[in-house]
């Protein structure tokens, strides 16, 4: 026995030590032996690291990036000198764009050290992967043993929806990433501290008081399945609300420093700007969005016509499905007001868990592969969408490169590759 033990800790010290040196020589080939062996526990710190990583090398490939914000803000905050109070004043001023505090105080304090924007974005990056390398794991660690080859679609829809590209919107999706950190560890786990963390997400975006009140609303609400799933339902085929009525009842009840931000996101100029916006992108991006919500309405709708009786006794996962229709069918009735588009993601995030984790745990599911043989083809449509949208913000270091190579770089290398192909 005390042999054994000594060669599988022997065996488990030999494969850490081999992970990271292939994480030194090439963190992409890293991320792939983690993936493999994610049942050691360095393996989600290599993701981690690999996300910092690409937030260090990341390509900003054009004008329109949040990523082109945040580096002329922190680049000219280098060479400001601010104090904690001035940084507050910029916080609560009246029409402020900082109340997304986070993002506001990150820059700051990097750029007492640094003036490289590449280790602003690094810096987001260990904070968005942390999050995103656990939440990943949240799932893995539930698979309940090997994970099934026609499920693997479902994690990796998971990975990808807002997947570590996303820290080029760095505020919105690391917002998303720890509220999804926080109610899930609350509803799968009861640890009511996840509902503190998940809203600290507010301190990233202002938007998530919508989802916090969601997560509020339902702590109280009754766990049926057929009301939410009946809420859901009725939501997909509505289409209008009276937009300027929303608007004037959540800002009435709002402090005035609210106010602006809040009108900011849901007034009539902004839905013509942003409808506008949408009007002109590739025909693909309507298919994408379409292809996953049509593939998650109908795994929903098979479940709980066919499968609900495998959630018996299984108090978390009904109530992983209560959230996640109460989330999809609140987004669904907004879903005219272009600013709550973005939380459609962050609903995948809960509706994607739940499918992953149910199907794991369903092994006489009946319509499981009519189900799968539908939804596989909108789902990989979908990830090669997510994919293609990662493709313009990774360069060849992240792909080929390493650490060393990194900081040896000026980052113009990529930049200049960037542009010669756009």
């Amino acid at each position: 026995m005390l042999r054994s033990s000594i060669i599988e800790l022997n065996r488990r010290y030999k494969t850490l030590l081999s992970a990271w040196l292939i994480f030194l020589l090439n963190p992409l080939s890293a991320v792939v032996v983690a993936f493999n062996n994610h049942r050691d526990s360095y393996a989600k710190n290599i993701i981690w690291l690999f996300v910092a990583y690409y937030g260090y090398t990341l390509v900003i490939s054009n004008e329109g990036m949040d990523a082109n914000r945040y580096r002329d803000f922190f680049i000219s905050m280098s060479y400001i000198s601010y104090d904690l109070n001035g940084l507050l004043d910029l916080v609560y001023q009246d029409g402020s764009n900082f109340l997304d505090a986070a993002q506001l105080f990150i820059s700051f304090f990097v750029s007492r050290f640094t003036g490289d924007p590449r280790v602003l974005f690094a810096v987001f990056g260990l904070i968005f992967g942390y999050f995103y390398s656990r939440n990943i794991w949240f799932l893995l660690d539930r698979a309940g043993g090997k994970i099934k080859i026609e499920n693997l679609i479902y994690i990796v829809v998971f990975a990808v929806v807002i997947g570590f590209w996303k820290i080029n919107g760095f505020r919105m999706w690391t917002a998303a990433q720890i509220f999804f950190f926080g109610f899930f560890m609350y509803i799968m786990d009861g640890k009511k501290i996840g509902v503190l963390i998940a809203s600290l997400s507010l301190l990233f975006h202002f938007s998530f008081m919508f989802p916090i009140g969601m997560m509020l609303l339902f702590v109280i609400l009754p766990k049926r399945e057929s009301w939410f799933f009946g809420f859901f339902i009725i939501t997909f085929f509505l289409s209008e609300i009276d937009i300027q009525a929303f608007t004037d009842k959540v800002t009435s009840i709002l402090p005035d420093v609210f106010h602006t931000r809040v009108e900011g996101y849901t007034s009539e100029a902004y839905l013509e700007s942003t409808q506008f916006r949408a009007e002109t992108k590739n025909w693909r991006y309507d298919a994408y969005r379409l292809a996953i919500k049509w593939a998650s309405t109908l795994l929903f709708s098979v479940i709980f016509f066919n499968g609900s009786r495998i959630l018996k006794g299984k108090e978390n996962l009904r109530n992983l499905l209560c959230f996640s229709l109460l989330m999809f069918g609140s987004v669904n009735f907004f879903s005219n007001v272009p600013a709550m588009m973005r939380f459609y993601p962050i609903t995948y995030l809960f509706v994607f868990s739940f499918f992953f984790i149910y199907l794991q745990q369903a092994a006489d599911f009946r319509m499981k592969k009519l189900v799968l043989s539908i939804s596989l083809p909108l789902l990989l449509f979908y990830c090669i969408g997510q994919i293609n949208t990662a493709l313009m913000t990774i360069g060849i270091i992240t792909l080929l490169g390493n650490p060393i190579v990194a900081v040896l770089s000026d980052g113009n290398f990529d930049q200049a590759i960037s542009e010669i192909l756009r």
